[in-house]
Order: structure tokens, then sequence, then C-alpha cells
């Protein structure tokens, strides 16, 4: 993720990408989930016997939010319908939303989150305040509703200044790529690159080489949706070879397809060709970066190429062959170059 123009998508998820989570169920997976669920179980039977029990099985599962997001909503689920304090349902229903976010499911619960930022406004500390509000705005831009996640985002920069450890950065980090993507969808080019670039300098504090190439990237499509081809180009290659360099070369594929798309709309088609070559060659090289997408891509720059030097019958056989992921490229591809200028 990613958030696209008119969509309301999973960019947040997608673009957090940290972004690649690996969905396998391992042994240790369902090891932990069982030792989880059985914690609560027994725990959940002793709790009349002691104040504190809730609220430390969900500092538990809190713990486990970022690695393991799909054990921490199996735990607090175990755990929904136990009686508990105020204080320790709100913090439930922070955890639920934190989960739900990370595992990157839909989340548009804002009317429960709403009751959340209200508490930890008047009894929280700002790093709870900073997540109730972030997690706000993710509910906002999954219920399409921009406007208000916007508001959110805005309110959490000015109450979290201050904070500087890691969760709060990483937290900061994905409030601005969101932002990045709400100013986007208004053709607010110069604000959604502020945005980017600060969402990118603290991926980089953060030591997430991934997502702050992710945030390059929006920031060469936002070049590219400018109509500033010769600058996308010149972006583009030089990241793609950072990722290459930092032993990354599948990430820096979608710079490659920027590139020749920047040609083609250029009306550059030799040069487009060769970056296609360029793109074909690379595959056959690195096959681990083979995907449905990486092909999709290189089918739909080898139709346009076609179509565009009157080669229109065969352009029509390739773009058929890559399937409906090709013509859902190809279609948002033809969109881009219809964008006016700024």
């Amino acid at each position: 993720p990613e958030r696209r123009r008119g969509q309301t998508p999973p960019t947040r998820r997608i673009m957090r990408e940290g972004h690649f989570p690996n969905r396998i169920c391992t042994h240790l997976h369902h090891l932990l989930i069982a030792l989880l669920t059985s914690l609560c179980l027994i725990e959940g039977g002793c709790h009349r016997y002691g104040e504190g029990r809730v609220e430390s099985r969900l500092e538990l599962i809190d713990s486990l939010t970022a690695t393991r997001p799909d054990s921490a909503l199996l735990g607090l689920e175990s755990m929904r319908d136990e009686p508990m304090s105020r204080r320790e349902r709100i913090f439930f229903e922070l955890l639920h939303g934190k989960a739900t976010v990370l595992a990157r499911l839909p989340y548009t619960a804002d009317s429960v989150m709403r009751q959340v930022v209200d508490y930890y406004d008047r009894h929280g500390d700002i790093a709870r305040q900073a997540e109730a509000r972030y997690l706000l705005a993710c509910a906002f831009f999954d219920s399409n509703q921009p406007s208000r996640a916007m508001r959110q985002l805005k309110h959490l920069s000015l109450i979290s200044d201050t904070n500087t450890s890691p969760s709060h950065l990483t937290l900061m980090r994905d409030a601005h790529t969101m932002l990045a993507r709400l100013y986007e969808g208004h053709s607010a080019w110069n604000e959604a690159w502020g945005e980017d670039s600060l969402a990118e300098q603290l991926a980089l504090s953060c030591h997430d080489t991934l997502h702050a190439i992710g945030c390059r990237k929006n920031m060469c499509q936002i070049l590219f949706h400018r109509q500033l081809y010769e600058q996308c180009i010149s972006a583009s290659w030089r990241i793609f070879e950072e990722c290459h360099a930092q032993g990354c070369p599948d990430h820096g594929l979608e710079f490659l397809v920027l590139i020749i798309e920047s040609f083609l709309n250029s009306h550059r088609h030799r040069e487009a060709a060769e970056c296609l070559r360029h793109y074909e060659n690379f595959l056959s090289l690195h096959p681990e970066a083979r995907s449905p997408r990486a092909e999709a891509a290189l089918s739909v720059c080898q139709a346009r190429i076609l179509h565009e030097t009157g080669a229109a019958d065969s352009a029509a056989v390739i773009l058929a062959e890559a399937g409906v992921l090709g013509r859902s490229i190809y279609e948002a591809a033809t969109y881009r170059t219809t964008l006016p200028e700024e």
C-alpha cells in the first residue's frame, strides 16, 4: 500500500510496508496463538480475584501487535465479552484498532475510536493520545471520509512533537505517509511532496529502508502526475540504482515502469523500448523479482509501445494475454496521461 487517487484504498497498509508482511503460518506462529489463548482463558477465570489482571493481559497482547497482529486480534477476541473497567475497555478498543490496522484489514469503527480519543485526551499520556488520533484517522480514511482523516492527522502533529521514541517515530512516519496520499487525492502536489519527504526522513531514522524507498517512489509519481517527465526519469534512475546497491533490486522495478511511462508520455518511443529491454533483462537475471504484477507491467509497457507505433493488433493480443491485472494497469497508465498540469 497504496493510497490511490479516487479510491479508498489500503495505501496506509501497503506503503507502510514495512509493508511486505509474511503471512505464512509457521509452527512458531501456531504455538504463539495457543499460548496466548490459553493465558487469556486461564487468567479470565481469575479476574475477580485481583485487580489489574485484564490490563496485564492487554499489555501482553500489546507487545505482540507490531510483529503478530493476527495473534493479537485472536487474543483480543477471546477477551471481548469479559467484564472490564472503563479504563480497561478503552485500552482494549485501542489495541483492537491498532492490531486491525497492522494486520492490514479495513478499520471503520470511527465511533468507537472517537470514544477512545476522548478518554485519552482527558486521562491518557501523549503516546496513547497520539495512537488514538492516528487510529481515528485510519478509521476515517477507510470509511472514505478524507477531510476528517486529514483533520485528525494535522491535530496529531500538534500534540506529539516532543516524543522521540522509536514507536512514536514509526507512528508519525505512517501518519505523514497517509497525509501525503490525502493531499495527493486533492491534487495538492506540493503538500503531498512535503509529507512524503517528512515520512522518508522518519523512515530512515527508524532504519526502515523499504518504507523510505516507498516514499521516494511516491515522490517520483508526483513528478509524473505533474508531467515533469525529465525530473521523474532522472530521479527514478537514481533510486533504481540505489535499490540495486542496497541489495533490494526487486523494489526498483516500479521505478523502471515510471521511466518507461515517462518516455512514452514524452513520445520518446525508442528510449522507452530501450528501457523496456532493460526491464526484461532485469527479470531474466533476477527471477525472484518475477510476480504477476511485474509480468503484467511488462506486458502493458510492450502493448503501449506497439499501440503508439502503429501495431494496435499486436498490442491488443499482448494486453489480452496479460489478463485483468494487465488491463487495470493499462487503464491506470492511460488515465495518468490525461491528468492536467498544475
